[in-house]
């Protein structure tokens, strides 16, 4: 062989070994990214397993390409049986057709849809919330429709024993409201002739009646009044939530001046001395804001000790809402007293000593529990007791 053909030879072998390694590294770097596309797909898969909710990735045709776990799990079957199959297969019809139309609405919509769809599983029907959206080509075709579900069939369950229990509290409250009615007007009339007559038995009979009996008919008057005076706040504190007016613009000012019209014999009497000063203008329901401060400054007119009975009524600002104080210079609360108060029929100290049911402060926690804030009480015994309550911003919403 001529020296020129043995050199073009070489030069061939050479070029096809360099062509070969060529290919072999090609070769390698296709394996390698085989292998990196397949680590990919499990590690995808493996999240998608671990997801407790149902996911799916159906074509356009409708059939699956792609589930995880839950999905097998619910519907005993491992994705190699599933791929390929439609919903067609697996559901009875209405359901499928339930779950084509909601897979072609975010295919034609080219977007995100969320729909309520009901399921059918071994122990019933299951209700869940399905999250449809398209994926598109690069040329900005739809290819595929992926599917997020998640159960809320408890949560459904829940909703509707919560709503059950609503229109339970509903009809409570208008047997409540039913019952005030008949406390306040049924009860009190046997309670008013109780009284009346025993009065009018001892002006007529009184002369003739021995003090025992005296002193008997002055217990059953005393006692049919204190009852009126019960069943007056007991009414009051139902109507609190059976009886109430929507939230508007309630000047507090203008509430307390009300209130104080109210307390106009209590003030007189005790020569007591009320001041207001900065109180806003809140949203909330306006007759009780005056039934809130008439309380509370009375509370405070009872209990002043042997001084003259000073009020100061404030307000600040604070965050979210208001803050309003009612002072006294009286008596004072124990701190560890200062919860109790608040309760129905708490009282701290005997008729003879202050007059009442133990209601008020009752219904004071309940109008303040209704705007969505908060009420106390800072106090000391000897020290006076300033009663705070707040009134939120959010109320007017």
């Amino acid at each position: 062989m001529a020296d020129d053909d043995r050199a073009a030879l070489l030069g061939r072998i050479a070029e096809l070994e360099a062509a070969l390694a060529q290919a072999e590294r090609r070769w390698a770097e296709a394996e390698a990214q085989q292998r990196r596309l397949d680590e990919s797909r499990a590690r995808l898969q493996a999240i998608l397993d671990r997801t407790p909710t149902v996911l799916y990735l159906k074509d356009i045709e409708g059939r699956y390409q792609l589930v995880n776990r839950r999905f097998e799990q619910l519907f005993h079957a491992e994705q190699a049986a599933l791929l390929g199959r439609t919903d067609f297969d697996l559901f009875p019809r209405e359901a499928a057709d339930a779950f084509r139309r909601n897979d072609l609405e975010a295919l034609y919509a080219g977007a995100p849809i969320e729909r309520e769809e009901i399921v059918p599983q071994d122990d019933g029907p299951h209700t869940y919330i399905s999250i449809k959206f398209p994926l598109f080509d690069r040329g900005g075709a739809p290819v595929a429709v992926c599917g997020i579900s998640t159960d809320i069939t408890d949560r459904k369950h829940a909703a509707e024993a919560l709503e059950r229990q609503a229109a339970a509290l509903r009809r409570s409250n208008a047997e409540l409201e039913q019952f005030a009615w008949v406390a306040s007007h049924d009860l009190q009339e046997p309670l008013r002739m109780v009284a009346s007559f025993s009065q009018l038995l001892e002006r007529r009979y009184g002369p003739q009646l021995p003090d025992e009996a005296r002193e008997y008919i002055a217990f059953a008057v005393d006692g049919a009044k204190r009852m009126q005076t019960l069943i007056h706040d007991l009414l009051t504190l139902s109507r609190v939530s059976t009886r109430r007016a929507p939230f508007s613009p309630v000047d507090l000012g203008a509430a307390l001046v009300e209130a104080l019209s109210n307390l106009r014999v209590a003030v007189e009497e005790s020569h007591a001395e009320v001041t207001g000063s900065g109180l806003p203008t809140v949203v909330a329901d306006p007759g009780q804001m005056v039934q809130l401060l008439q309380n509370l400054v009375g509370n405070a007119l009872k209990f002043h000790g042997g001084a003259r009975p000073r009020v100061e009524v404030s307000a600040e600002r604070r965050t979210g809402g208001w803050e309003v104080a009612v002072r006294d210079h009286g008596i004072g609360i124990a701190p560890e007293d200062g919860e109790r108060i608040f309760r129905v029929f708490q009282r701290l100290h005997g008729r003879a000593e202050a007059p009442g049911t133990g209601i008020g402060l009752a219904i004071c926690r309940r109008i303040v529990d209704r705007l969505g804030g908060r009420i106390w009480v800072d106090s000391q015994l000897g020290e006076g007791a300033t009663f705070r309550f707040t009134v939120p911003d959010r109320a007017a919403e």
